[in-house]
């Protein structure tokens, strides 16, 4: 029982970070909302209302989002400077707040869920920054809530701050503890 209930703990540790996994093939990234702005002296874009990020099999849907694009410092294309669309080859920061719900398909083909108030993308500095709600990785029947929930990309490693696991046995394996 002890293995397999620290088996669930890694999956659902190694759940939250194939979330933010590279992957090798690239898939088209589909973005929907009920309204976009773009700021040209912000260099910003305002997702609003119903946002939902599509990225092959992975899911993000929210309530709003604001993109921080990054200055392009390289000339970029000149149609797009034309438009005054500067950087928008790249972004800086990503902020989805109001419902952030991500869901996609674990290594075990199993659905995972990532959920929270607020999620910060910070391209710079390779990290994922969930809050609020409280944030919750579901795999399963099993999760992990906690105060706030940091992945870093780089070092592919999470920090739950203020844990608490939830872990449901099966019903096999709850037999076996009756007392």
């Amino acid at each position: 029982m002890i293995m397999k209930l620290k088996a669930s703990v890694f999956i659902l540790l190694c759940a939250a970070l194939s979330l933010f996994a590279k992957e090798d093939e690239k898939s088209d990234v589909t973005i929907n909302s009920d309204e976009l702005k773009y700021s040209f002296e912000e260099n910003t874009a305002y997702l609003r209302g119903h946002v939902v990020v599509t990225d092959g099999e992975r899911k993000l849907t929210t309530d709003n989002a604001t993109v921080y694009f990054e200055d392009d410092k390289k000339g970029g294309d000149q149609a797009v400077e034309e438009l005054g669309l500067k950087g928008v080859d790249g972004f800086s920061r990503v902020v989805a707040v109001g419902n952030v719900h991500v869901v996609f398909n674990d290594q075990t083909n199993t659905k995972t869920e990532v959920i929270a108030d607020r999620g910060i993308w910070e391209k710079a500095q390779n990290k994922v920054i969930m809050t609020g709600g409280p944030p919750i990785v579901r795999n399963g029947s099993n999760y992990i809530r906690c105060r706030r929930l940091t992945v870093d990309l780089l070092k592919a490693k999470c920090d739950f701050e203020s844990p608490e696991i939830i872990l449901t046995p099966s019903s096999e394996d709850k037999e076996k503890f009756l007392f």
